[in-house]
């Protein structure tokens, strides 16, 4: 049943209501296909392979009866592991928490289940979530399976990895930074990053007695090897939670569209100044060819001032960290941080990202609200640019995938050593700004065979919509990589060495 572990979630989904076949079968492929290729990569750090038995035959017995529990009835999947999963170890990768098991589900996890998922694994994540690679502290690191020496991307890195190498059809996780767009473009997989509250935060990257950080700028997402994937998943978990009084009740609805014709897309290439690799930029541009060929109006313009936004990204992002640390930490002098700043360059480099954070670590209450003011008036931008434009597009990186290496190392880019932080924030931190829905789909390949993808924005609340506009453009793409085929092809047999529950 290998062709099970290589297939949609949607088909698999379907082909289990149609009894063509089990779930059981369909998990068990999937745990065979982990037994022999997560050794390699480490894409996952968790199983949960008795109690994803017992589900997978209960929703068989289910389905004999006639019973449906909703559009993923019986389909096996994993999330990342920053999501509380009940009486299943959920690291948060933070090494106090390493053996840490929740008590309750995350509202995420909880809609999963609701709609018949059988959960059977918890993906990689670096040490807090935080990093464009993925090295857990205690579990190590994931690897990409295009190829072994690059990283995967982070902070969903785990998860993009184990969509690529076929051990799961469909994963849960989150991007503030890029964290779900960056493994996406990496690993040549499907991610949307929704319109910031609609996916609940509840339970998700929110260790016991830590406070709920996650109002500003964090998005939690599906990631697929489709983009009707992608709105499956949406359909089932879209909604913010009760802990999200303030933001309006939505329930996911179609919207679909006819084509790419008469589409306004607005793009850019070099945010921030940002330099982008040669590969990458002719894999861009090849694709707004298509797009315009299709009947695309494209116009090159940026939705707001995105150097600004980079700012208010990292003064927001950086006072939340802080908000989060011990008070040792919080309450520190004005002098510390600078001093801080100063340690962590030979750590994480001496770039823009770093700094903005250093900046938000050590900002006033006062400084703070004033950023979310500003915050706010990029929103109303935003809102204005969608009302001339259908659509924004632009790259999720510099490179493709790069190799392993230490936090806030540089990386070649056209024979430039850039900061690897360089490569990526400006692309992804900006457009977080906005709270507005992106999606990534791969679009090409690089000489070496690593994926490409582009990034896709739309206003906010038209997630649907995007993603309907997404599945047209998936179709251009000159390589529809989804599945690393030739690690597949090359596995070797190997036990399971990650822990059950």
């Amino acid at each position: 049943m290998e062709e099970l572990t290589q297939i949609s979630a949607l088909e698999l989904a379907r082909m289990i209501r149609e009894k063509r076949c089990s779930a059981q079968e369909a998990l068990a492929a999937h745990l065979a296909a982990v037994d022999r290729r997560n050794p390699a990569i480490n894409a996952l750090i968790t199983l949960d392979r008795q109690r994803a038995t017992d589900r997978a035959r209960e929703a068989d017995q289910a389905l004999a009866r006639g019973e449906l529990w909703g559009p993923l009835h019986g389909l096996p999947m994993t999330v990342k592991d920053g999501y509380d999963t009940a009486g299943l170890r959920t690291t948060y990768a933070l090494p106090m928490f390493r053996n840490y098991t929740p008590a309750r589900d995350a509202q995420v996890v909880t809609r999963l289940k609701r709609a018949g998922a059988v959960i059977f694994g918890k993906s990689n994540l670096p040490l807090a979530s935080f990093d464009w690679q993925c090295h857990h502290p205690n579990y190590g690191r994931a690897k990409n399976p295009w190829d072994l020496s690059k990283t995967p991307g982070g902070s969903s890195g785990g998860a993009a990895a184990a969509l690529a190498a076929g051990l799961t059809p469909l994963e849960m996780g989150s991007d503030v930074a890029g964290s779900l767009r960056v493994p996406a473009h990496f690993c040549g997989v499907t991610t949307l990053r929704p319109t910031e509250g609609w996916v609940s935060d509840f339970g998700a990257h929110q260790p016991p007695g830590w406070p709920r950080l996650s109002n500003h700028l964090i998005s939690f997402g599906p990631m697929a090897r489709s983009v009707a994937d992608l709105a499956l998943a949406m359909s089932v978990v879209a909604g913010p939670g009760p802990e999200r009084w303030e933001l309006p009740r939505r329930d996911w609805r179609e919207d679909p569209t006819d084509g790419l014709a008469g589409l306004r897309l607005a793009y850019w290439e070099s945010p921030c100044g940002a330099r982008v690799g040669a590969e990458t930029r002719r894999a861009f541009r090849g694709f707004l060819d298509k797009l315009a060929d299709a009947g695309c109006r494209l116009t090159q313009a940026e939705p707001y001032d995105l150097g600004e936004a980079y700012k208010i990204w990292s003064q927001v992002e950086g006072f939340l960290i802080n908000a989060g640390m011990p008070a040792v930490a919080r309450l520190a002098p004005p002098l510390f941080w600078p001093l801080v700043s100063l340690a962590a360059r030979p750590i994480a480099g001496a770039d823009e990202f770093v700094h903005g954070l250093i900046h938000g670590f050590g900002l006033s209450r006062r400084g703070y609200f004033a950023a979310l003011e500003r915050r706010a008036r990029i929103a109303q931008n935003l809102d204005a640019f969608f009302q001339e434009h259908d659509l924004f597009l632009s790259p999720v990186s510099a490179t493709p995938a790069f190799s392993h290496r230490r936090p806030g190392r540089k990386i070649d880019v056209d024979g430039d050593k850039v900061l690897y932080g360089r490569a990526m924030g400006p692309f992804n931190c900006p457009t977080a700004a906005g709270g507005n829905p992106i999606a990534v789909i791969p679009i090409a390949k690089s000489e070496a065979g690593l994926p490409i993808g582009v990034q896709i924005g739309a206003a906010r609340w038209r997630d649907p919509r995007l993603l309907s506009i997404a599945a047209h453009m998936e179709t251009l793409a000159d390589a529809q990589c989804g599945l690393a085929r030739n690690f597949i092809a090359s596995e070797r047999p190997g036990g399971d060495h990650v822990k059950a529950r």
